[in-house]
């Protein structure tokens, strides 16, 4: 269990994270990140969805525990669920029965490339999940 000061710590390192992330200038408008966020853009760049999903997921823990910051993180992950929804769903009947298309795993190992990864289901799952029970 911890107490006291480690606890503060690990929050303030939390939100650190979490700002760097909102607040970086190489985060997408849909706030889907590309697969690294110093690599040079292009329109062949892959984006990487399973990052979005434990960006979200995470917001919606992070919102428990920051009542000052509750709104925004809240805000912050449902926009990202909702372009998940609006452009990352795989049709149904499609995608070998994964919910979610273009994940990077490892771009310069050339390893799991703008395809659908396991853990980008679960964590947009625990998203929807997380989003469904909030408590205000």
């Amino acid at each position: 269990m911890l107490q006291g000061n480690r606890v503060v710590s690990f929050l303030y390192q939390a939100e650190k994270i979490a700002a760097f992330i909102l607040n970086n200038p190489n985060l997408p408008a849909d706030k889907v990140p590309y697969w690294d966020f110093d690599v040079p853009k292009t329109a062949q760049t892959p984006r990487d969805v399973s990052a979005a999903t434990v960006i979200a997921s995470a917001l919606f823990e992070l919102a428990q525990f920051v009542p000052a910051r509750k709104d925004y993180y809240t805000q912050m992950a449902k926009s990202i669920l909702r372009s998940l929804e609006k452009d990352y769903l795989s049709k149904k009947g499609t995608n070998k029965g994964f919910l979610l298309e273009h994940s990077t795993g490892s771009f310069p190992h050339n390893s799991e490339v703008d395809v659908p990864i396991i853990y980008a289901d679960y964590y947009y799952l625990e998203a929807l999940y997380r989003e469904k029970n909030f408590k205000n």
